[in-house]
């Protein structure tokens, strides 16, 4: 499912390549705008409304717009819908937004088609018509508008105004995404993660995250940062996991504060820092989120802070004592969004038993295992919330290294990652 995102009705408002911001409005143009050519009265008032080698003044800019918009000017009909539909010069005023949009919509402008097309989807100065939004955004698109791009993606993705088709989606969102569209470039990226529309390819769905990330795309940087964390695409490295987590956590990412405040916790690819995980946690948790919630919580009842996980405590790894892995399984469920549900049972005897029905998209994992020191089975699981699987490298029936504290299981993988757990029941053996 895509994130929800609201298209709205937007102003061009780039900056002419004849205006100077030092010296002001070239003389050249500002004559040819006083006697009337339309394309100099735009570039004139664009630099009135961006405040480009003149004061900003939006009321000026909007008397040149409205020079050029009488004049049947597709360009400057456009930037005075937007003009009314942002407020800025003139007031708000959706049915005129639409009225001067539909004026150079009509003369082939895509990004009027656009707004028109954002007018129908949101009902803003017309009724709302998801079909003659489809229809306008089709226009856009087909002119070249990246944001009409996205926008039919969209549509085909969502089956809003036109018929459900994820291939024929992801196609217009590679070439939103192509043209540099960072929103574009996250859906896309998650289409490559999914295989949904596209063939399954995790390393081209991290370059995709990462062109979105590097423009400030948040979502993109918390994906960024699951990739790292679980070798995903990309090589396993705690410490990039950790600086992409900062990125999103630091705009109010709640799944990134999460995995940042854990990363805090575990001195995983930062030092560990008990204080500094509870600052994320706390955030992620004023931020709705359950899960950091919960572990607030439990951080709550411990008089001392779990030990560091990672690479760096292999040697200390080899001073714990082993026991049989006899059972390991995950049991997961999903969201509304659809996808696979598996439901997992671990029996008395630690004998591990599932039913799936396949294609995971969103999702709760809660894995579990049992584990034979030769005197006592110890029941443990723990539940993540993640859009994909991610196991932890357990081959069931090996010797793995462990530590227990209180209720808290550590598992060593066979990848040499701590793996942390609750466990839920112990039982002595026969």
């Amino acid at each position: 499912m895509n994130p929800a995102f609201k298209l709205t009705i937007l102003a061009v408002m780039v900056v002419a390549s004849n205006v100077n911001a030092q010296s002001g409005i070239d003389p050249a143009v500002l004559a040819k705008a006083e006697a009337g050519d339309p394309a100099a009265e735009v570039s004139v008032g664009r630099a009135y409304y961006n405040g480009n080698g003149v004061p900003q003044d939006s009321a000026k800019a909007v008397a040149w717009f409205r020079k050029a918009a009488g004049q049947g000017f597709a360009e400057g009909e456009a930037v005075l819908g937007s003009s009314y539909a942002l407020g800025r010069g003139v007031p708000m005023d959706y049915s005129e937004a639409f009225t001067w949009n539909k004026k150079a919509a009509d003369q082939g402008y895509a990004a009027a088609e656009f707004n028109l097309g954002a007018a129908y989807k949101h009902g803003d100065g017309v009724k709302q018509d998801s079909a003659q939004a489809a229809y306008w955004f089709q226009r856009a698109a087909e002119h070249g508008d990246t944001d009409g791009e996205l926008a039919l993606g969209v549509a085909y993705f969502d089956g809003v105004g036109l018929p459900k088709n994820h291939p024929e989606a992801i196609l217009w969102y590679r070439k939103a995404a192509e043209a540099n569209n960072r929103i574009a470039q996250y859906l896309f990226a998650l289409a490559l993660i999914d295989g949904d529309g596209i063939t399954k390819n995790e390393a081209e769905a991290a370059l995709w995250f990462r062109r979105a990330a590097d423009q400030g795309e948040v979502e993109s940087q918390g994906f960024l940062g699951l990739l790292y964390e679980y070798g995903r695409g990309v090589p396993h490295d705690h410490r990039l996991a950790a600086e992409w987590y900062r990125k999103a956590a630091e705009r109010g990412n709640t799944l990134s504060q999460l995995a940042l405040g854990k990363a805090y916790l575990n001195g995983d690819g930062v030092p560990q820092d008990r204080s500094e995980a509870t600052k994320w946690l706390t955030q992620a948790a004023d931020g709705g989120n359950a899960d950091a919630k919960s572990l607030l919580t439990t951080l709550s009842t411990q008089s001392t802070p779990p030990a560091p996980s990672g690479d760096k405590k292999s040697a200390e790894h080899d001073s714990w004592p082993s026991a049989k892995l006899v059972s390991f399984g995950t049991q997961h469920w999903t969201s509304s969004s659809g996808g696979a549900t598996t439901t997992g049972h671990v029996d008395d005897q630690g004998n591990y038993s599932a039913t799936t029905t396949p294609d995971v998209e969103w999702g709760h994992n809660t894995y579990q295992v049992v584990l034979d020191d030769g005197k006592m089975l110890y029941f443990a699981d723990r539940t993540l919330s993640f859009r994909w699987q991610h196991d932890p490298h357990f081959t069931e029936n090996s010797r793995v290294k462990f530590r227990i504290d209180r209720d808290n299981l550590t598992v060593v993988d066979d990848v040499g990652r701590e793996f942390k757990m609750t466990i839920t029941k112990r039982r002595i053996k026969e």
